[in-house]
């Protein structure tokens, strides 16, 4: 008898690949993911392509650069906003947070005033009547002699002051010869409840709804105290009713205090700033701060309303390390917890504690919002929040750690500028839509601002430069696949290797492999396009146990496809 024979397969497998996924610095990269990159782009996602040259931004902007209705920056000590300078601050670095038309700046406590577009300068109120004759309503002019310019606009009927384009947040007033009395107030008498200056009160800094504090009387201490000022008419600060000791056997006659007393309306030194719902938010070590609703330069005025200040002690361990505006919410961070503020006014916020991965120490910067995800960086790495349990997203980075990152978006794609502990810098870019993830160059960012869809990435020199540009000429790249295994455990022999790409006119690519992780990469192939069109690139591969490709284009190029052939078994040797 003769047994039958068993049917020989060829071994021949064909593999198609025409999607490419990101960043995959990990020992589990598949096959068309990336263990390495440089000046890789998403824009064409399924496909690899390079991202653009940035712009460089026209000025320098070391201490800050922000943006409004206009972009504003810092350069030095020189505060400009929309082409203007405005005036002069601290030389270090800001944070900047915009609250309505009014842009907070820390820490030195400065507030620039952008309700208005400034149209010119003049050096009087009459110079400016006299030059402009024939104003349109909301038309705004500096008038003054130096920076800060106050600013003057036509209601259709007469220019009105609208104050300083940058006023301090933070007010200090010291006066000899303060007499305490009694007054009025809202036009009726009122006992013990008016402070008299030797001068006039306008102009000071001081408005009504300021919570200022007293200090310097001696003849009757009980008045040095904090108050919330209710009415300021000429020389004279009106407050509650009673709010003052007076001479006499009832207190209510007056006196004059014989020494030098102050008068200030201070704001806390915030390490963390937010603004939330027309309020001014904050932290400073383990106590959360809210400004009065519609008003940041008052945040210890207490009169049990719903528009008053607030401030909570958490009675947590360590410092909150950020904060941020997200989903309508006030949000603190500590390295081990997350706070919400929830509530809509000061008689009814009340924070919720979640004990979980919290803003790594020093990485304040990180937070950012893209596709409606919150984003930082925690003690283990980038992690995703949208509202409950935060998810670590640093699978891709592998085993490298990170001491610190600064992260900008523009909406759609989160960028990552991040320290490495070996003190090296890497910038990644993370698209929301596709998810794809991919690693651009070196590029250390102190700061980021995103204006009309343009995200600007601030230098540590102050230079600026624009990262999500897509035109002009591209960068040299470079990808590296990870391991080709095909599958499979036994020795084969890729028979047929082709990459169908398209290039620009005098772009290049070179194709380079390595074998079994061993050795230099080889030159496989290099191609310069004579002009712009697709290309198909066949690629020899020697047989071996595993190999990866490496690709490195000079100009635009794009891979749209990969066509792998190959044998395994025992016929492979």
């Amino acid at each position: 008898m003769q047994l039958a024979m068993m049917p020989q397969g060829s071994g021949s497998r064909k593999v198609t690949q025409v999607q490419f996924n990101g960043y995959c610095h990990t020992a589990s990269c598949s096959e068309g993911q990336i263990w390495d990159e440089r000046n890789i782009s998403s824009r064409a996602y399924p496909y690899l392509r390079p991202i653009r040259e940035r712009a460089v931004f026209a000025h320098t902007c070391g201490n800050g650069l922000f943006a409004h209705d206009a972009l504003g920056w810092i350069a030095g000590t020189e505060l400009w906003y929309d082409g203007h300078l405005i005036g002069h601050v601290e030389d270090s670095p800001k944070q900047v947070i915009a609250m309505g038309n009014r842009i907070v700046i820390y820490p030195d406590k400065v507030i620039l005033n952008a309700s208005y577009k400034r149209l010119g300068t003049y050096s009087s109120l009459s110079a400016l009547k006299a030059a402009v004759t024939s104003p349109k309503e909301f038309d705004a002019y500096g008038v003054g002699t130096e920076v800060p310019y106050e600013i003057y606009v036509w209601n259709s009927k007469e220019w009105v002051s609208n104050g300083k384009e940058l006023e301090n947040m933070e007010v200090r007033r010291s006066f000899t010869s303060v007499s305490f009395l009694s007054g009025t107030y809202k036009g009726v008498p009122a006992d013990a409840n008016t402070m008299e200056l030797p001068v006039n009160v306008e102009g000071l800094g001081f408005k009504p709804g300021d919570g200022v504090t007293i200090s310097g009387c001696t003849t009757h201490p009980e008045n040095n105290k904090t108050a919330i000022i209710r009415e300021i008419e000429g020389k004279q600060l009106r407050f509650y009713e009673n709010c003052f000791l007076l001479d006499g056997e009832k207190g209510l006659d007056s006196y004059k205090e014989p020494g030098t007393i102050t008068i200030s309306r201070t704001v806390p030194d915030l390490d963390v700033l937010c603004a939330v719902d027309n309020r001014l938010w904050g932290a400073k070590d383990d106590t959360i701060y809210a400004s009065k609703l519609g008003d940041p330069t008052n945040f210890y005025v207490f009169d049990g309303l719903t528009d008053d200040s607030w401030t909570q002690e958490t009675g947590t361990p360590g410092s909150f390390t950020a904060c941020v505006s997200y989903l309508g919410y006030p949000m603190f961070f500590k390295e081990g917890h997350i706070f919400k503020i929830y509530g809509k006014n000061a008689e009814n916020f009340q924070p919720s504690k979640s004990a979980t991965m919290g803003v790594k120490q020093g990485a304040e910067k990180s937070l950012a919002v893209a596709g409606e995800v919150l984003y930082y960086l925690c003690p283990t790495g980038v992690v995703a929040y949208t509202g409950g349990i935060p998810e670590s997203v640093a699978t891709p980075f592998g085993e490298v750690r990170y001491s610190t990152a600064v992260c900008g978006s523009d909406g759609r794609r989160l960028y990552m500028s991040m320290k490495r502990q070996d003190g090296e810098t890497e910038l990644f870019c993370l698209d929301t839509d596709t998810g794809m993830l991919c690693k651009e160059d070196g590029l250390d960012v102190t700061g980021w601002c995103c204006h009309e869809g343009l995200l600007y990435a601030v230098q540590p020199e102050g230079s600026a430069v624009i990262v999500n540009r897509d035109e002009g000429a591209c960068r040299d790249s470079m990808a590296e696949f990870g391991d080709f295994m095909e599958q499979s455990m036994e020795r084969k022999g890729v028979t047929r290797l082709q990459l169908r790409v398209e290039l620009d006119e005098g772009a290049e690519l070179q194709v380079q492999i390595r074998y079994n992780s061993a050795g230099d990469w080889q030159n496989v192939r290099t191609l310069t396009a004579t002009k712009k069109r697709s290309y198909s690139m066949p690629v020899r591969v020697k047989r071996c146990d595993h190999y990866r490709i490496r690709l490195l284009g000079k100009g635009y190029w794009e891979l749209q496809s990969m066509a792998r052939e190959y044998i395994t078994g025992s016929g492979v040797h």
